[in-house]
């Protein structure tokens, strides 16, 4: 008799299984029966745990949104980030998993991949008002705002990160091109792009004349 210790690892083996294949193939190209076969079960025993394909990936979708909200959370102070960095060097493996599942994900196009830029956003705007709250992040007149470019940012760089790599001049692994950008992405954040606020205020300027001619 398999004792409820026995199914729970079953049960994480199959989802396990399930992120790689999705993450390598995408989710229209990967069949129940192929996880299955990866998971070393059968695929009655895959739908016993699970009830249909769609309970799949979603209990597929919240390990990896769990993890990712985790490791977004880390970064939010120096230490954490140092931490993530050294997690990183030591599993690079763990987190191109993540990117790619990710990255698949998105370019569904379907209502899932909207729910999940919605997660992106929310967790953007999280990070970002935590860190007004504490300091280490500048105040914004327009948080939800930010949060959405950064968002579109990091679905970029999922969406184009292996393209990245030729002009980087790498072997295309997500490893290197995210170890690559990494401290220019920190460096832009940190000290900014403009040296004056110039930009900025010819971009209001002409924002608040359209409003004024509208008006």
């Amino acid at each position: 008799m398999r004792s409820a210790e026995d199914d729970l690892t079953t049960k994480a083996r199959i989802r396990d299984a399930a992120i790689r294949l999705y993450a390598r193939d995408g989710f229209g190209k990967t069949s129940l029966r192929a996880i299955a076969a990866e998971a070393g079960v059968s695929p009655g025993l895959l739908i016993h745990h699970f009830g249909s394909a769609a309970g799949l990936r979603e209990a597929c979708d919240e390990q990896v949104l769990g993890v990712t909200t985790e490791r977004a959370s880390s970064k939010m102070h120096p230490g954490g980030l140092k931490h993530l960095m050294a997690e990183f060097n030591r599993d690079p493996d763990g987190y191109t998993l993540e990117m790619n599942y990710l990255r698949q994900a998105l370019l569904e196009g379907t209502a899932t991949s909207a729910a999940l830029f919605q997660h992106l956003v929310e967790l953007s705007e999280h990070v970002i008002r935590s860190g007004i709250e504490d300091g280490t992040v500048r105040p914004f007149s327009d948080v939800r705002g930010v949060a959405v470019l950064t968002a579109l940012t990091s679905v970029g760089t999922l969406a184009f990160g292996p393209f990245a790599a030729k002009w980087l001049g790498l072997d295309g692994d997500w490893q290197s091109v995210m170890q690559r950008i990494g401290g220019p992405g920190l460096e832009l954040y940190t000290h900014g792009f403009y040296t004056t606020d110039d930009f900025l205020k010819a971009y209001q300027e002409a924002t608040d004349h359209d409003e004024t001619q509208e008006a």
